[in-house]
């Protein structure tokens, strides 16, 4: 066992430096790693009583609020995406490939991957019950 005194490995104030270093890349998108770059959000730090393991916080909290953006009707959003890979599962993040973009009336799906022809199909009573159960599941998760 080899003795090392506390301050053997003791910097000086003046020598530490908070900031980025300088080959530090911002701007890269690293996949699978999460990150608030390309989600609208808006946070704010305030004393909410966040639990964590079964108590509630007793300083302040990060509240972090993601600014959902439902501007696009399905149709264009399942024309922007099907067929194409995409992250899912944030913050921890892993590839798909979009096969199928529904809600709870209607499904658009590639009738043909290979000349990306796209079919609409409208939910009858059964496939609206599958639908939202499928729903249910994911959001319980």
């Amino acid at each position: 066992c080899t003795y090392v005194p506390l301050d053997a490995f003791h910097t000086p104030v003046n020598k530490l430096k908070k900031s980025f270093l300088t080959n530090d890349k911002q701007n890269v998108y690293f996949p699978g790693f999460p990150t608030f770059k390309h989600i609208r959000h808006r946070a704010e730090l305030k004393k909410d009583g966040v639990k964590v393991f079964q108590f509630n916080s007793k300083l302040d909290n990060m509240i972090v609020q993601i600014i959902e953006d439902w501007e696009q009707d399905l149709k264009s959003i399942a024309t922007d995406i099907l067929g194409k890979t995409l992250l899912v599962n944030w913050p921890h993040l892993f590839e798909v490939k979009v096969l199928v973009v529904a809600d709870a009336q209607m499904s658009y799906y590639l009738s043909n991957h290979f000349d990306g022809t796209i079919r609409c199909e409208k939910f009858d009573e059964l496939h609206h019950k599958l639908w939202q159960r499928e729903v249910n599941a994911i959001t319980e998760k």
